[in-house]
């Protein structure tokens, strides 16, 4: 039965026995000569035909499916053969088929004569290949089998315990308690930094690292045995059973945006308001629709007390953008106290923070890289992603959905089809801003809302009763909004004025050496304004003749006419003091102070504090010394001029050139410290002054508006 000539494979392909094989011996021959099966050590000369005779061949040569139907068609079963066995004990499917499968295996190993360990294997081959006609009821309770399982299950029979489908309890094999977890840490180390290795390169690395044996600790006694190292296919095994087990920490791992958007538990209702605008949510994301002149971000505001949302379109992620938005939801909504936003640039750029510390407005940050603690504008986000996949142009919401669309129209692909092409785009930028205003507006503003106990954003707000904070005056506001001039917006007026961009601006109200933060209007690139930087106060406008489209001379002619007229203000009394005041008064001022002092003052005993040091101590006690001993310390004048010789030489500094680098940013601390209302000297004010115009200051300050104090190393 484990042996068979090509003659008798041939009939028993021709009786449906080993299908997949040929039905003729010539061409068995043919085959067994074409997949070498003499030479895989499972052929042998047919018996009583050492002179010469043909071969045989060992079953486990022929494939799968003809070796799995040949052994099945050695098995006889009978209805008796597949009748449970009554017992005392509980009623238990699973027992009962795992018991049943081990008095099948006893008869065909019986019926064929085979060592046990060859018909567990072959009977278990069967069994999963689907090769023997079982009742229903042990395939669901046993889908699959092993020669190992059957092994251990006739050794639990043999010894009266209860056989189980598993063996040892989980987690207790080799590689989960090798070294006392060491291996299954690294191995897991491993994964999470390289999930693409096979187990065989996580076998090659434990080998390298813990050698051919490993040191197990039996639970029982304690005892540390030693076992080899596992096969491939164990680890395999193992591999595919601790991805499942640590599948949420794995993921934590290597994907945290898909651990904190499926795994970790939510904040639910972790920011609440008690009144409208009192806390907006703020937060931008690409949109995933490509629009006329490529792919667009959107910004968006929702007021946690209503739910309702306002969307802005932008280009790319900048400041601006941010300014735009806020604009567009204080004129529908009014002002708010409190803005909670992330650590994007745009958020927290010079002009962002300006603007929110003018309108009074509270800012509050979420921490690094933990989005979740504004769940309402990022949920807000997801459902407005959702909702643009009707809009001709989506491009789906990941790399998968967007494969998914690029293989629809793989054929427009292959002919060089553009994004636009292959995505439909139809919109542009202000159709998208409108679809956009409609869905906050009319689609999400007037759908019900769980946390809003079925209400409308709509309804709640238009409920609300409260005060609501609004500007009087809109052009107010665009003034705020106004860009700040390049490197901070900071100038010093020059008798050229104001120097932005290679172009200069004459005053109108600055006089040179002032120090004034310069905002552009953004409707004429001829005009900026001046505003004082402490205060904020409005102090006029600058204009530049050539880019504004006016006169040179008559903006010249203005702007001195106000120089005069401002310093003429101020000259006027001092002129008129100045006739009074003769040559010799000031002198005489002082000769008298100083009578007047000396004949009332009287010079009281100042407190004293004695200051000393070590070496103070130490001239001290020379000082004191008696004149023999003093002769005795005295050195001759030649040692001492060696000695003065070797101070100086020890004590001379070594000033090492100071780096551009350094020298921004010892300016830079210098900066930093007049901002926070340190006093500095003078001379400290007059050198940063001079150095904040020169063209290294503004070139690292470029640098480091990207990226802060971590351009230093």
């Amino acid at each position: 039965m484990l042996w068979v000539s090509a003659q008798q494979i041939a009939d028993a392909a021709a009786a449906g026995l080993m299908p997949g094989l040929p039905t003729s011996k010539r061409r068995v021959n043919a085959l067994a000569a074409r997949d070498r099966w003499a030479e895989t050590g499972l052929a042998r000369v047919r018996e009583g035909r050492e002179g010469g005779g043909g071969l045989e061949y060992h079953v486990d040569a022929l494939p799968a499916p003809a070796r799995a139907a040949w052994l099945a068609s050695h098995l006889t079963l009978e209805a008796r053969d597949l009748r449970p066995v009554v017992a005392d004990a509980p009623m238990d499917q699973s027992a009962d088929a795992r018991a049943l499968i081990l008095s099948l295996v006893h008869k065909f190993q019986a019926d064929n004569a085979l060592p046990q360990t060859a018909a567990d294997a072959m009977f278990a081959e069967m069994f999963t290949g689907g090769s023997i006609e079982l009742p229903t009821w042990i395939k669901t309770a046993v889908p699959s089998v092993s020669a190992r399982s059957i092994a251990r299950w006739r050794k639990a029979a043999h010894e009266g315990t209860a056989t189980s489908r598993r063996g040892r309890p989980k987690g207790s094999g080799v590689l989960d308690v090798a070294h006392d977890g060491q291996v299954r840490a690294m191995m897991l180390a491993a994964i999470a930094k390289q999930p693409f290795l096979s187990a065989k390169h996580l076998r090659i690395l434990v080998k390298d690292k813990f050698g051919k044996t490993l040191d197990v600790t039996c639970a029982k006694t304690g005892e540390i045995k030693t076992a080899p190292l596992p096969t491939i296919r164990m680890f395999q095994t193992v591999i595919t059973r601790w991805k499942t087990e640590y599948r949420n920490e794995l993921m934590r791992l290597t994907n945290p945006d898909g651990y904190r958007s499926h795994v970790r538990f939510a904040a639910t209702g972790s920011q609440r308001a008690q009144r409208l605008n009192e806390v907006w949510q703020v937060d931008a994301s690409p949109a995933d629709v490509m629009l006329k002149g490529g792919r667009h971000s959107i910004y968006m505001a929702v007021d946690v007390y209503s739910r309702r949302a306002i969307v802005l379109v932008s280009k790319t992620p900048r400041a601006s953008a941010v300014g735009l938005l806020v604009r567009k939801c204080i004129m529908a909504w009014g002002v708010p106290e409190k803005i909670h936003t992330d650590n994007g640039s745009d958020f927290v750029a010079k002009q962002t923070k300006r603007l929110f510390a003018a309108l009074e407005i509270e800012v509050e940050l979420s921490i690094a890289y933990e989005p979740t603690d504004k769940g309402i504008v990022e949920r807000t986000i997801g459902t407005y992603q959702r909702d643009i996949a009707v809009c001709p142009g989506f491009i789906g919401h990941s790399v998968a959905d967007r494969k998914i669309i690029e293989q629809r129209k793989a054929f427009d692909k292959r002919l060089g089809a553009t994004d636009e092409a292959l995505y439909d785009v139809d919109m542009d930028f202000a159709e998208f801003q409108e679809w956009s205003d409609i869905w906050a507006q009319d689609m999400y503003g007037r759908d019900q809302h769980s946390a809003l106990k079925k209400r409308t954003p709509f309804e709640v707000a238009a409920a609300y009763a409260g005060p609501i904070r609004k500007i009087e005056h809109e052009a107010a506001l665009d003034v705020l909004l106004a860009p700040i001039a390049s490197n901070g917006g900071m100038r010093t007026v020059t008798k050229q004025g104001v120097r932005v961009d290679g172009a200069y601006y004459l005053p109108m109200s600055a006089m040179p050496g002032d120090e004034v933060l310069v905002r552009m209007d953004p409707a004429d690139m001829g005009r900026v304004m001046l505003f004082d930087p402490e205060t904020e106060a409005y102090l006029g406008e600058a204009l530049n003749a050539d880019l504004a489209g006016l006169n040179p001379a008559e903006v010249i002619a203005k702007a001195k006419a106000m120089q005069r007229a401002f310093e003429d203000e101020k000259l006027t009394d001092i002129r008129r003091a100045s006739r009074k005041i003769g040559k010799r008064d000031v002198a005489d001022a002082m000769r008298r102070d100083a009578a007047e002092k000396a004949g009332v003052m009287v010079a009281f005993p100042r407190a004293r504090e004695v200051y000393t040091t070590p070496a103070l101590e130490a001239a001290r006690d020379a000082s004191v010394l008696a004149p023999k001993e003093a002769s005795k310390s005295r050195v001759s004048d030649d040692r001492l001029a060696t000695m003065r010789a070797e101070h100086e030489r020890t004590a001379e500094v070594v000033i090492k050139p100071e780096t551009p680098k350094e020298r921004f940013r010892r300016f830079l601390v210098l900066e930093q410290r007049i901002k926070a209302g340190e006093p500095v000297l003078p001379e400290e004010q007059k050198a940063l002054a001079a150095y904040q115009r020169q063209p290294e200051y503004i070139g690292h300050m470029k640098i480091f508006e990207d990226f802060s104090w971590a351009m230093f190393g």
